[in-house]
């Protein structure tokens, strides 16, 4: 293999995995932002990338280390509906296209630590959002996200929004 093949194939990769981190985060803020105006709930990031900052100074102590490690599987966030009637976990996750083989397993993951829990998919058609039971039994097909959560004009306000940074 080449040095020039070797060096433009890592910069492919590089480029790749820094294109899949930023449509991901751009995932997370549209579900939090979307969510938020919706107006119906309060919506709190815990993931690890919430937490790590604050507790990177102290990650040299096991403890914190072990926290630092469960937080790495924790789910984005956590909705709390406005009438404080329910409290659901969320793991948020973009992808280019439905692929229920991926879905089930990401699901089945998440369920492993988090159940109950709730997955919101965001895809250039359209946004998804079930829980990760649901999603399971149907071998990893998930909704498209209901009105009862947010309205469609919303959901169409904030998929525009993803059409102009993911491409």
């Amino acid at each position: 293999m080449s040095s020039l093949f070797r060096t433009c194939y890592t910069e492919y990769m590089q480029t790749t995995e820094l294109r899949n981190i930023f449509n991901q985060k751009i995932a997370e803020h549209i579900f939090q932002y979307m969510f938020r105006e919706s107006g119906k709930y309060t919506v709190i990031p815990i993931g690890y990338e919430a937490t790590a900052e604050e507790l990177e100074p102290y990650k040299r102590h096991v403890y914190v280390k072990k926290v630092l490690d469960n937080l790495k599987a924790a789910p984005d966030f956590i909705l709390i509906s406005k009438d404080k009637t329910d409290v659901i976990v969320v793991e948020v996750e973009y992808f280019p296209k439905m692929e229920p083989e991926i879905i089930g397993d990401m699901v089945h993951t998440v369920l492993r630590r988090w159940d109950p829990s709730y997955v919101f998919i965001a895809t250039q058609t359209g946004f998804y959002f079930e829980s990760c039971n649901n999603v399971k039994a149907e071998n990893g097909h998930i909704k498209l996200l209901s009105e009862h959560w947010v309205k469609m004009e919303l959901q169409h306000k904030y998929l525009e929004l993803l059409h102009d940074f993911v491409k």
